[in-house]
């Protein structure tokens, strides 16, 4: 399976480290080109990046997200110094100006 990029020049990923809003990683793209990432029968959502965020399903149907480093970083930092995690809540947002 070949992974779809697609190419968006204002694209940012964030997350919060608790529920104290102040605390706040925000990552804005760097490759364009890669900015966000679908990978037919893989992914269960939009990814952003090659692996800065990826939602995907584990062999239990469970709905997976990871955020990891990579050597060649699509997004200016990392988000979450957690790997893969199950997640019981996640929003994404389109914002058209």
């Amino acid at each position: 399976m070949n992974p779809v990029f697609k190419k968006k020049f204002d694209s940012f990923i964030f997350s919060f480290d608790n529920e104290n809003i102040e605390n706040y990683i925000l990552s804005r793209v760097k490759d364009e080109k890669k900015a966000i990432r679908n990978i037919d029968g893989y992914s269960k959502g939009p990814s952003f990046g090659i692996y800065e965020l990826s939602l995907w399903q584990s062999i239990n149907n469970k709905l997976r997200i990871s955020c990891e480093n990579t050597i060649y970083p699509t997004y200016e930092k990392r988000i979450s110094k957690i790997d893969n995690s199950n997640y019981l809540e996640l929003e994404l947002f389109k914002i058209d100006i």
